[in-house]
């Protein structure tokens, strides 16, 4: 609990001051920083993506293969088991 307590502390600490200095700022310099970190995160945006989709064509990665689900073994001394041909045999 102490360390939430600390981490909304510090996240309020970081508000404060980002709302302060983007307070100070004169209204050209807000819309020019709005516009530079638009682009900067639409730029990483578009790069991730197309490497994203680029990788995806590579061959020389190794493949994922996939198989079959193979037949799960059941013991028959199982419990459910025992239970069951007991009450088969019961109805018998």
């Amino acid at each position: 609990m102490k360390i939430t307590t600390e981490l909304f502390r510090f996240r309020n600490q970081i508000e404060e001051k980002l709302q302060n200095y983007c307070a100070s700022l004169s209204p050209k310099k807000r819309l020019v920083s709005i516009l530079v970190l638009g682009s900067i995160f639409g730029i990483v945006s578009l790069y991730f993506s197309f490497s994203a989709i680029y990788s995806i064509n590579k061959t020389d990665r190794e493949q994922i293969k996939i198989e079959h689900i193979k037949q799960l073994k059941l013991h028959s001394n199982d419990s459910i088991h025992q239970l069951n041909l007991n009450q088969y045999e019961s109805n018998e």
